[in-house]
Formats: structure tokens, C-alpha cells, sequence
């Protein structure tokens, strides 16, 4: 099954310590992962700074051209602040079901940054129409994710079904006891079902150091 990523400089650390690091260790037999590296088109490279939007419609790109409608395996797309903890390639299959694609569960939204999905001409037409909406719309706040649930909450033809992922297996901090709100270093329960952690939810690359590094300490705490 394909595992899609993209990280840019200022993310490339974060990305080889948690996501290639965990990758490596669980994932390499049942994933192909194909990670692109892309130009620096924000300073900082974090969430809603001056290039943002443009880094997002390179993320679309990536998806967009590894789309292959005559596979019949789903495929994964994970942003590169995401670590594993199992190999979860039968359990997403499951979860997709009979569902086009399923997104991360971002508890007010579904989120952008995680998803699985069939890889058919409808779910390749619904990516393209959310490129084209975010090329449309492009400037600082606006991005893929925000460009998604806009189409949902305006009950958008998207030509695909969509659902959300478990939050318990597939694991943000703002679906535990501290959300939904942005995380400035408070205490959090992890699930013990936790498959996936998206470090999201917090703001600068400090920060989300701090939060991945919490969750795989918890993580190996449950394991003991």
C-alpha cells in the first residue's frame, strides 16, 4: 500500500525522527512510502505563516500525481509531524470499508493531514476540485484543510463518500481531555488502542517536538 508524505527544510528534522524513525521500525514491509521533499515556500513552515497555502497546494500536487485509478489498493497520505506506533495497514483497510476516503477525526473538522482513500477517478476528480478551489481562493489562512471543510459544510456535490477515522486509533491531542484547543504543554491521556499520532494542534516546531516526544513516552510507559 502507498504511504504518501512531503516535508520541506524546516521540517526534515522532525520528519527523520519520528515519521521515517517509526516508519522504518514498523511500516516498511506493508507501506511504500513515497516522500517528497519540496521547496522552502515558508520562512518558518509553520501553520498559516506567508507560504503556507502555497505549501499546501504542493501537497495536493504529490497526492494528485500518485494517484493510480487502475490500483486497487487504497493509499495513505500522512503529513510528516505523524508517528506510528503498529502496523495499521489491515486496520485502515477496514476502517475504509465501502467509504471513498476517511479523514483524521480533528474533533471540530476533519482533518486534511491524515487520510486514507481509494485510489479511483472520483477520488482523484475530488482532490483536483480541492486544488483548484484553494488556487482560487490562495492566501494566508486559507489552506487544503480549511478548503475541505468548506466544501462539506456547503453540501458540495464532492462525488466521493466521506467519513472520519477513530480518534482513539488514529490520535490527535485534541480529541483527548485537553481539546479541542491549542496544546501549550498540559498533561493528556493517550489511548492504549493509539495507532497513529498526529502532532497537530500546536503551534511552532518547538512545540510540536514537545507533544510527539510526550505521546512516545506515554506510548512506551502503556507498553511496559
Amino acid at each position: 500500500m502507498k504511504l504518501l508524505t512531503f516535508y520541506s527544510d524546516s521540517h526534515k528534522e522532525l520528519y527523520e525522527e519520528f515519521f521515517l524513525e517509526s516508519y522504518n521500525r514498523l511500516l516498511k514491509d506493508s507501506f511504500e512510502l513515497n516522500a517528497r521533499h519540496i521547496n522552502q515556500l515558508s520562512k518558518t513552515g509553520e501553520y498559516n505563516a506567508e507560504g503556507f497555502s502555497e505549501t499546501m497546494v504542493e501537497k495536493l500536487n504529490h497526492i494528485i500525481a500518485n494517484i493510480d485509478i487502475t490500483d486497487d489498493e487504497p493509499l495513505v497520505f500522512a503529513d510528516c509531524d505523524i508517528q506510528f506506533f503498529s502496523d495499521f495497514s489491515e486496520d485502515i483497510k477496514n476502517e475504509l470499508d465501502d467509504y471513498d476516503v476517511k479523514f483524521q477525526n480533528d474533533v471540530v473538522c476533519r482533518c486534511a493531514g491524515f487520510f486514507v482513500a481509494k485510489q479511483s477517478e472520483e477520488v482523484l476528480n475530488f482532490f483536483r476540485m480541492m486544488r483548484e478551489l484553494l488556487l482560487k481562493n490562495i492566501k494566508p489562512g486559507i489552506d487544503d484543510q480549511v478548503i475541505l471543510n468548506s466544501m462539506i459544510n456547503q453540501n458540495m456535490d464532492l462525488g466521493v463518500k466521506h467519513g472520519m477515522l477513530p480518534n482513539n486509533k488514529y490520535f490527535t491531542v485534541a480529541a483527548s481531555s485537553t481539546g479541542p484547543k491549542q496544546w501549550n504543554g498540559e498533561d493528556f491521556e493517550v489511548p492504549k488502542e493509539l495507532l497513529v499520532h498526529h502532532g497537530n494542534w500546536t503551534v511552532g516546531l518547538d512545540n510540536k517536538f514537545k507533544l510527539m516526544r510526550m505521546v512516545k513516552n506515554k506510548m512506551m510507559i502503556n507498553a511496559d
